[in-house]
């Protein structure tokens, strides 16, 4: 089996950890906590009273700008992940046995039946 390169070992340490956060049960409540989060966010009604029209626009811009600076982050660690299994995958010793190379197992990708 060859081995990968120092800078591909870290992409691939970096992604295996995303991995092993993503794959915890907790990941996936994070995740609708945020999504409930965005809802508030984006939502005129929860804006302060008394703020002027001017205001409330201006708000809620930089509201949708962090929104979509998390979302951002959620797709690069998710891209991080994906990276580092295809990596794997080219290092490992036998096709689709990545454990000698990553940190946690991927879970498999579900079939869609016709």
């Amino acid at each position: 089996m060859e081995h990968p390169n120092e800078e591909t070992q870290s992409i691939i340490t970096e992604g295996s950890d995303f991995g092993a956060l993503i794959a915890h049960p907790g990941w996936k409540l994070f995740e609708e906590k945020l999504e409930a989060t965005y809802r508030t966010l984006d939502s005129w009604a929860s804006l302060p009273d008394g703020l002027s029209p001017a205001q409330k626009v201006k708000e809620m811009d930089k509201r949708q700008a962090a929104i979509l600076l998390l979302k951002q982050l959620i797709t690069e660690i998710k891209g991080s992940v994906e990276n580092a299994v295809a990596i794997a995958h080219s290092f490992a010793a036998k096709p689709g046995e990545t454990s000698q190379v990553l940190r946690y197992t991927p879970p498999k990708k579900e079939e869609s039946s016709p």
